[in-house]
C-alpha cells in the first residue's frame, strides 16, 4: 500500500474511480472483503480513516478555539451542562496543555453560575488577569480546585486524605479565595470561601475528614456580602 501511496484501504468506489477496473473489486470481495484485506495489510479501512481524520479535525478546532471558550460564558456553560470539560477532553482523547487547562477553567464557570444564582453581578476575567472573577464591580475572587490527595503522614505509616490547593503566592491579588474541594468518588464536594488576608501561605491543605481551622469557612457566602457592604460604604465616602 505504501508503494501505491495509499493512506488506507481504498473503497470499492475508489478502486473503480482511479483504476477503472471492476475485476480487482470482484477479487477483493470474493476473498474476504475490504475489512479482511485491511487487517491483512495492517492498514485502516476507509471508514476508520475518515473517523480518525474527523477526530483530528475536532481536536484542532477545539484547541484553536480555546481562547474563545475562556472568554465566552455561553460556550462554556453548554460544555459544563453536557458532561463538562474533563468529559469532553477525555472523550476526544485530547492531551494538549491547553485542553488540560480547560478542566480547571470549568470551576471558574461553576463559581460564576453559583454567584449569579445568589444575585451577584459577575464578570469573568481574562486568562492573564491575577484573579478570576470580579463580583459587583468590586470584589476580586480567585477560584481554586483540588481533588482528594492521599499521602503518608510525617514519621508514621498511616496514610491520610486531604485537599491541597496551590495558591502560588503569599500576598494575594484577590480579596477572597473560593476553593472547591472535589471528591468525585464519594460525591462529597465542599466549597470554602476564605478571605485572602487569612491565607498568608503558598499552599493550602485541608484534611479530608478531621477537624480543620478552615472548616469555619465552608459555604460562607455571607463573607462575600460583608465585602460587598464594605466596598459600598467606601464608595459613599
Amino acid at each position: 500500500m505504501k508503494a501505491l501511496n495509499l493512506e488506507c484501504m481504498p473503497s470499492r468506489e475508489d478502486i473503480i474511480k482511479y483504476r477503472g477496473s471492476h475485476s480487482l473489486t470482484a477479487q477483493i470481495e470474493k476473498t474476504g472483503g475490504y475489512v479482511k484485506w485491511a487487517k491483512t495489510l495492517n492498514i485502516l479501512t476507509k471508514i476508520e480513516h475518515n473517523k480518525l481524520k474527523y477526530l483530528e479535525d475536532i481536536e484542532v478546532e477545539i484547541i484553536s478555539g480555546i481562547k474563545k471558550v475562556y472568554n465566552n460564558s455561553s460556550i462554556a456553560n453548554k460544555i459544563c451542562k453536557n458532561g463538562g470539560f474533563r468529559y469532553w477532553t477525555n472523550k476526544l482523547n485530547l492531551t494538549s496543555k491547553e485542553c488540560k487547562g480547560l478542566i480547571g477553567n470549568e470551576y471558574e464557570f461553576i463559581a460564576k453560575t453559583l454567584l449569579e444564582s445568589k444575585g451577584y453581578k459577575v464578570d469573568k476575567m481574562a486568562v492573564k488577569c491575577h484573579f478570576d472573577l470580579l463580583v459587583n464591580n468590586n470584589i476580586k475572587i480567585d477560584v481554586k480546585m483540588a481533588n482528594t490527595n492521599i499521602k503518608k503522614g510525617h514519621n508514621t505509616d498511616i496514610y491520610y486524605k486531604s485537599y491541597v490547593f496551590r495558591l502560588k503566592k503569599i500576598y494575594s491579588s484577590c480579596d477572597i479565595y473560593m476553593a472547591f474541594a472535589v471528591d468525585k468518588e464519594m460525591n462529597n464536594n465542599k466549597i470554602y470561601i476564605i478571605p485572602s488576608t487569612v491565607l498568608r501561605i503558598k499552599t493550602l491543605e485541608i484534611p479530608y475528614n478531621s477537624d480543620s481551622k478552615y472548616n469555619i469557612f465552608k459555604d460562607r457566602w455571607d463573607i462575600i456580602d460583608k465585602y460587598n457592604d464594605f466596598y459600598n460604604k467606601i464608595r459613599v465616602i
